[in-house]
């Protein structure tokens, strides 16, 4: 995924622009609009995003290759903004 946002503006994020930002990037994490719902209804939010590992996509039945996806594409994030503030 080109352009990641970084963790300090990730965090800024309300529930509604994970949403959106789940939405706009659907297809590369394989996710389906029900799938992006459940993430909706478990109220995540910018502050909280980097804390959710498998287990927790996996608990609340989102499938394991979405769920995969996501959870490199936290890792991604935080190792972009690592490697900006190392600059």
């Amino acid at each position: 995924m080109s352009n990641l946002p970084t963790v300090e503006h990730v965090k800024t994020w309300s529930q509604e622009d994970v949403k959106i930002f789940l939405q706009n990037n659907k297809i590369e994490l394989d996710l389906e609009d029900k799938d992006i719902e459940i993430l909706y209804n478990q109220k995540v939010k910018g502050s909280n995003f980097f804390d959710f590992t498998i287990t927790d996509f996996k608990r609340w039945k989102i499938p394991l290759k979405p769920a995969k996806k996501i959870v490199k594409l936290i890792k991604d994030i935080q190792k972009e903004s690592t490697i900006v503030i190392g600059k």
